[in-house]
């Protein structure tokens, strides 16, 4: 039988979503306080499961309805059936998902005159034919729509629950006219940020913002091109991605909606354009007054430049026409991969390191998260992951193997923290908030997965295992399950084991070691400090004098006595980073 407190969260559940999807930051702290409340341990994840449903972007989603009924199931006692119509009525009442997928957005803006609201319109293509009720989403407290417009004839549409539902069935292009509110700076901002004070403006719509700024389908999955024209008064200037064709920027190959971005400054300070290998236009548009030197944004942008090089020769083509555009503003992230456009945050930019290590991942998530997408912010790893291996290994090519182990040794540190206070699966349910496992174990974690299965299959073979999944699916959307059956077809390995038992640890694998040495003699003990992953083996470098080496695998349940063949003197556990472990 439940407790009393967790029926009680369920009621305040259900009263919360009484008049619809959407709910008030008030009844999520309500809903706070009442999980406190709770002591039994299944229970208790159940309403914290509830509560991740809401907490960031107060709304029941559609897609969260059948976990959300499970969690109720939990706290009610009912493992069976239906629940109670109060609250079948609430999981009914759900804000529905964008249902149509974008083939192309042209957006158009006019911000050349002052006020509270700027007129735009977006023609939305749709990749097919629309259902009865199209559904796409419109943050009702940005976007004021006016009209929706199929072959030039009014077509009916109604706003709610930060939705617009289109009534044009079979329609393949819809033209949306409305006007576009601003709203102030801050760390946690989005949509069109107007800064009043130097006339800025400029885009922040990841993850689910996009209905902020265009009537749109925010998920990760749904990849389009993009047209954005921005009309603007004299003496400013304006930025965005993708080629400049008849005064609007073209991007031409898919990428995310929340992809899609543009700046507007009246005093941009320029940077010296660069061209890569692959003629493709490296620029800077820097952010006046925000005591950024020279040196620094030169620093980040020759390395934006060898990076675009690195990838492009390592992967493939830089895909997004025959420019790459970094822009400063200000916010609370290090950068954002806006596509062909990238922002640098005024933040980022005082540091001559972490600009340009900013500039390298967010130039990467041009090959993946922007290119190769995700199916679901659940596999938010296979983008962020990816790309801080891959910056990890630009890195590598330019600043040599200390850089790399730093970066590692760093990564592990931030994985153990991480998995400490707030530990996660690596690859989560689909319909997980991205809120949720926005850290270090998607990010860090992730690319120790990478750099662990290079490590197993030694990097030309894994280069070319990297390789070829992008050239695969570049422009589509993938998953954890798919890269595990095409590392299969292509290299004979079954990886899912490896998923599995590494996907899940709650802490990174520790070990004491006991390491003796006599003449040429070694001998070996690993003790396990913590829950270790089937199949470990960790490399021992025995050293002697005059550089001697050899390298001995060291499986933590077998003590090893090994003869090095020279007089020992020394030894390394793990100098290459090949296994997320401690050993002391």
């Amino acid at each position: 039988m439940p407790e009393i407190d967790s029926k009680r969260f369920a009621k305040l559940f259900q009263r919360a979503l009484a008049k619809g999807g959407s709910v008030a930051e008030a009844d999520v702290s309500k809903l706070q306080d009442a999980r406190r409340q709770i002591t039994n341990a299944k229970e208790g994840a159940a309403a914290d499961g509830l509560l991740s449903m809401l907490r960031h972007d107060c709304e029941l989603d559609s897609f969260e309805v059948a976990p959300a009924r499970k969690a109720l199931g939990v706290l009610l006692g009912v493992s069976k059936g239906p629940l109670p119509v109060d609250l079948e009525k609430v999981l009914a009442g759900a804000v529905p998902q964008a249902n149509v997928r974008v083939k192309h957005y042209d957006l158009a803006f006019d911000l050349s005159k002052d006020g509270a609201a700027f007129p735009a319109r977006a023609i939305i293509h749709l990749e097919r034919k629309a259902p009865q009720e199209a559904v796409l989403e419109a943050n009702a407290s940005r976007l004021h729509i006016g009209q929706v417009l199929v072959d030039g004839k009014p077509a009916p549409f109604e706003v709610r629950d930060n939705r617009v539902h289109v009534f044009a069935p079979g329609a393949k292009r819809l033209d949306i006219g409305y006007t576009i509110k601003p709203t102030t700076p801050g760390d946690s901002s989005y949509g069109l940020i107007h800064d009043k004070y130097s006339g800025r403006m400029w885009t922040m719509t990841w993850p689910y913002n996009t209905g902020a700024l265009f009537p749109s389908n925010s998920a990760p999955a749904d990849g389009a091109t993009s047209s954005v024209t921005v009309k603007v008064a004299d003496g400013k200037q304006v930025v965005a991605g993708g080629d400049l064709e008849n005064g609007a920027f073209q991007l031409k190959a898919n990428s995310p909606a929340y992809g899609i971005a543009f700046y507007v400054d009246p005093s941009f300070e320029r940077c010296s354009p660069s061209s890569s290998a692959g003629a493709v236009e490296v620029s800077g548009f820097g952010a006046a007054g925000e005591g950024i030197s020279a040196d620094v944004r030169a620093g980040y942008l020759e390395t934006a430049r060898k990076a675009v090089d690195f990838y492009s020769q390592w992967l493939g083509r830089y895909e997004y026409g025959d420019s790459l555009r970094l822009v400063e503003i200000s916010g609370g992230m290090g950068g954002m991969e806006h596509t062909g456009a990238v922002a640098i945050m005024t933040s980022t930019a005082l540091s001559e390191s972490y600009s340009k290590e900013t500039a390298a991942h967010e130039v990467a998530h041009h090959w993946f998260g922007d290119n190769l997408r995700i199916k679901d912010w659940g596999d938010f790893w296979m983008s962020e992951g990816f790309t801080t291996y891959a910056t990890h290994r630009f890195f590598k090519a330019t600043d040599g193997d200390s850089r790399w182990c730093e970066l590692w040794d760093r990564a592990k540190g931030e994985v153990q923290s991480a998995l400490q206070y707030s530990p996660h699966a690596l690859s989560a349910p689909a319909h997980t908030d991205v809120n949720e496992i926005f850290d270090s174990i998607s990010y860090e974690m992730g690319g120790w997965m990478m750099r662990m299965i290079e490590a197993q299959l030694g990097t030309p073979e894994f280069d070319e295992l990297i390789k070829g999944w992008y050239s695969k699916n570049k422009g589509k959307a993938v998953s954890t399950e798919g890269f595990i059956a095409f590392a299969k077809q292509t290299t004979g390995r079954d990886l899912a084991p490896f998923f599995k038992d590494w996907g899940h640890i709650t802490a990174v694998p520790s070990f004491k070691a006991d390491v003796t040495s006599r003449g040429s003699s070694v001998k070996v003990a690993l003790r396990a400090q913590t829950p270790v992953p089937d199949g470990v083996l960790l490399p021992l470098r025995i050293e002697g004098e005059g550089g001697k080496t050899k390298t001995v695998m060291v499986d933590p349940a077998q003590p090893l006595t090994v003869d090095a063949g020279f007089e020992v003197t020394g030894w390394t556990w793990d100098p290459e980073r090949t296994v997320l472990a401690y050993v002391d």
